[in-house]
């Protein structure tokens, strides 16, 4: 029986890639939005909110795109190659914001820094730990996406981090090359792509030999013309529907009420990167469990309190609705990945797993454009605003039951066998 070898070199992966995910994924990749940092780079020279919100819409048709090729190009040249690449230019897109003079630069450094922050973290790192790992995918992922949810909210969070003191063009400078001493030696030294690089197995430990190995996978054309495929799509469009609940609606009725809404704010987005702490323990359950019930549990839980906060006050909505949507965005940070390497096999899995993130983000927006358009009828057609929200917030139990029983109907890619070869 052979047992885990010590010091098993993917926790070591999966360290590398929790910083990067902190300084990349979370930070740096914030910080193009900030006011702030904007308007210290402008810092004597006229510009508006109209002016910042252009320079940084002008990158998003193109990051827009971004994930696919990321996903392509991990499954062509490598995990490694990819978060080694990415992390250079957006470290060099972060120390160009010390040059910048007019909006189209600023829009420039802005899609290097998120281009190459995407290219680095999600998709790479997600796809090099589901090769690394396989009986404790859960709690590897877990750990390295609790980066970026940390990074998120130091940014975020008014109360964490003084951008007077960090927002200009030397702090840019410096920050981007911080950001590359630290990450570029730990990925050359200990990130490689395949634990069979070093003569080890997942997990660091052998396979059984009654343990079947797992299948090659689908490539993206098979995987399209699989049901598992759009059930998995289905589900991740219906969950992220719920971060399009249109909390802003809730402002106007709490500003009458004469409620706090600067405290109320603050007090939302904490509860929001709260689920962040528990993601070890659904990477855990993941693991013990199963991915695929773990996303149903934790969905359920979700819409078990959404109804709990339906015949609650406005202010305890405001605040406490944000801590189911930061479960469901946990849920699919960690299950996902592990679904969609179950579904659909790990030969192709980076633009598979592009294809099906673009999908659920797709879903997100429509939710938003389809609440935008309804809510102002809904709330109209109501003698109470408050109810009208109730209604839309009521609609999204549904939505979530819908997106727990499709996951449920995603079937695991299974191991083809050959037909034994007759003799003579």
């Amino acid at each position: 029986m052979c047992r885990e070898k010590e010091h098993f070199h993917g926790w070591y992966i999966v360290a590398v890639c929790f910083v990067i995910s902190l300084l990349f994924g979370g930070f740096i990749m914030q910080v193009p939005w900030m006011i702030h940092f904007f308007q210290a780079l402008f810092d004597g020279v006229e510009t508006t909110r109209s002016d910042f919100g252009l320079a940084v819409s002008r990158t998003m048709p193109l990051l827009f795109c971004l994930p696919l090729l990321v996903g392509w190009l991990v499954d062509r040249f490598g995990c490694k190659k990819l978060i080694l690449a990415g992390c250079v230019v957006s470290g060099a897109g972060m120390m160009l914001f010390a040059g910048v003079s007019e909006l189209w630069h600023y829009s420039l450094s802005s899609f290097l820094v998120m281009g190459g922050a995407a290219a680095a973290t999600s998709i790479p790192i997600d796809a090099l730990l589901v090769r690394w790992f396989r009986k404790h995918r859960g709690l590897a992922i877990a750990i390295a996406s609790m980066g970026s949810g940390l990074g998120f909210l130091t940014v975020k969070l008014p109360i964490s981090v003084p951008w007077e003191a960090i927002a200009g063009r030397k702090p840019a400078l410096l920050i981007g090359v911080v950001a590359l001493v630290i990450t570029i030696p730990l990925i050359l030294r200990v990130i490689k792509d395949r634990p069979s690089e070093m003569g080890l197995d997942p997990d660091g430990i052998a396979p059984a030999e009654e343990e079947p190995t797992e299948p090659a996978g689908h490539t993206l054309r098979e995987a399209l013309r699989t049901s598992t495929f759009w059930y998995i799509a289905g589900a991740l469009m219906l969950v992220n529907m719920l971060s399009a609940v249109p909390m802003w609606s809730l402002i106007s009725h709490l500003r009458d009420t004469g409620s706090p809404i600067g405290s109320l704010i603050v007090t939302g987005e904490m509860l929001r990167g709260l689920p962040i702490l528990f993601f070890p323990l659904i990477g855990l359950l993941a693991d013990r469990r199963g991915a695929t019930q773990t996303f149903v549990l934790l969905v359920c839980v979700s819409a078990a309190g959404v109804g709990f906060f339906l015949p609650l006050p406005a202010s305890w909505i405001f605040v406490g609705f944000p801590f189911l949507q930061g479960i469901c965005a946990g849920v699919v940070l960690v299950s996902a990945p592990i679904i969609i390497a179950e579904r659909h096999g790990l030969s192709n899995f980076g633009i598979i797993y592009a294809a099906l993130m673009l999908l659920g983000g797709l879903g997100m927006t429509a939710a938003v454009l389809m609440i935008g358009l309804t809510s102002g009828s809904i709330l109209d057609a109501v003698p109470d605003s408050m109810m009208g929200f109730r209604i839309i917030l009521a609609s999204q139990i549904v939505l979530l039951a819908l997106s727990a029983y499709l996951i449920r109907k995603a079937k695991p890619l299974t191991v083809v066998e050959s037909p034994p070869v007759e003799a003579g």
